[in-house]
């Protein structure tokens, strides 16, 4: 004879009243520093924080709208329409909040559908005014008489953007209305850092090239055919790599010849360096760039997505935990 087996009531009742899990999301704060401003008596009197402030929410009001910036090779054009600079206070830290209202045209294709389906045009817009950009300024030197003056620069990239998108915005304000572009530094700057690490955890490299295709399509359609355009692309992931080892992989060139651009991702913890390797055909030379980023993440309850994350006292509480994070990372 069999007996049934039954679980007592009490755990029965358990399972039953058991809420699903939350869902959860990641906030993104990359963290750039501006290039610096050499500053000495005589010139510019004992620079304040409140001066930079100053400084920032001047240029931004004497800024004539809109700022637009075309896609490289692509029709598609993103423009800033509108930026609004409110200062802020993390803790002890006199900072700018500042809000980006922008938006993408010029699409060649797409449709919005919500009770009816509408074709998306060349004129249209589609655009957000919630991208969120903090600046912290901040001032270094060895005497009272000569120091530099910079910002700290927190991008914050929710959930409902893409990728990278705010930082394109960030870096955008910052070399063209406020005109203290994102710092760029060299290669050897970037070794001589991570001399002392033994190895490294995290390197990417991704290449990418466009050239003009061979036009093989069907005699019948050739009369119609515009162009014709190929993609190329190649990404290769390495961990845990000898210093020594990618310090002679970024010297070789091998594969270089055959893409257009080369992007190189060096990661360590927190920090994150980027070299950008660009062919520039018209004077047949390489043009590099390469910068230093700290990447800090937030993480958010759907409830938070749907409710707060863009409420601007939300906002400064997170990337008030950001700052004290990265001043303690910095020290």
């Amino acid at each position: 004879m069999f007996h049934l087996l039954s679980l007592p009531m009490s755990r029965k009742r358990k399972s039953k009243d058991q809420k699903p899990k939350e869902k959860t999301y990641k906030i993104k704060v990359p963290v750039y520093t501006t290039s610096m401003l050499d500053q000495s008596v005589g010139l510019f009197e004992d620079v304040t924080y409140e001066d930079m402030i100053r400084f920032v929410k001047d240029k931004i009001a004497k800024y004539t709208f809109p700022l637009a910036s075309p896609t490289r090779n692509k029709t598609l054009m993103t423009v800033i329409k509108n930026v609004i600079a409110e200062e802020v206070l993390l803790g002890n830290e006199k900072a700018l909040l500042i809000q980006v209202s922008a938006y993408d045209t010029n699409f060649y294709d797409g449709y919005f559908e919500g009770k009816e389906k509408i074709a998306i045009t060349k004129d249209n817009k589609i655009g957000k005014e919630s991208n969120f950009i903090l600046l912290v300024p901040r001032k270094k030197g060895l005497t009272a008489e000569s120091y530099t003056c910079f910002f700290l620069m927190f991008v914050y990239e929710d959930p409902t953007k893409l990728n990278g998108a705010v930082s394109k915005l960030a870096k955008l304000v910052a070399k063209e209305i406020i005109q203290v572009p994102v710092e760029n530094i060299k290669l050897p700057i970037i070794m001589q850092e991570l001399k002392d690490c033994k190895t490294i955890p995290e390197l990417q490299i991704r290449y990418t090239t466009v050239y003009e295709a061979d036009n093989d399509v069907d005699v019948k359609y050739v009369q119609y055919l515009q162009g014709s355009k190929l993609e190329k692309k190649k990404v290769r992931h390495f961990k845990d790599m000898p210093f020594d080892v990618m310090g002679e992989l970024l010297k070789d060139k091998t594969d270089d010849e055959d893409y257009q651009t080369k992007k190189t991702s060096i990661i360590v913890g927190k920090t994150e360096y980027r070299i950008k390797s660009l062919i520039d055909e018209a004077k047949d030379e390489l043009q590099e760039t390469a910068e230093k980023i700290f990447n800090f993440t937030i993480g958010i309850t759907q409830t938070e997505l749907d409710t707060k994350i863009h409420d601007k006292d939300f906002i400064i509480d997170k990337l008030q935990d950001v700052l004290n994070n990265y001043l303690s990372y910095e020290q």
